[in-house]
């Protein structure tokens, strides 16, 4: 238990660290707020670690960005992760489904 906690402890530091790491929160095509949300486009018509995919390669290349891309998250997120790393982009160097 308190190994967990000290890593919990340490992980929110790392998150906390916004001299080095930029965050970038990216929504689900077709869900919300979404432009294929908003023209009807059913979620599960696509899949959706190849917008995960688009998502890393994007990120990699912005000038902010070193091109070494990681994700985090859990529960949907962590299989979306999942379902990005699958794709293997070429930039995605670490990825952490704290539950999928």
């Amino acid at each position: 238990m308190r190994d967990s906690i000290a890593w919990a402890v340490a992980s929110m530091r790392v998150m906390q660290d916004r001299e080095h790491y930029a965050y970038i929160v990216v929504d689900w095509r077709g869900f919300y707020a979404s432009k294929a949300a908003m023209e009807g486009v059913k979620p599960l018509q696509f899949r959706r670690g190849l917008d995960g995919f688009d998502c890393v390669e994007w990120i990699a290349v912005q000038e902010w960005s070193d091109g070494r891309v990681g994700t985090w998250g859990g529960s949907a997120l962590g299989k979306q992760q999942l379902d990005t790393a699958a794709e293997h982009p070429p930039h995605l160097v670490c990825c952490a489904p704290l539950i999928a």
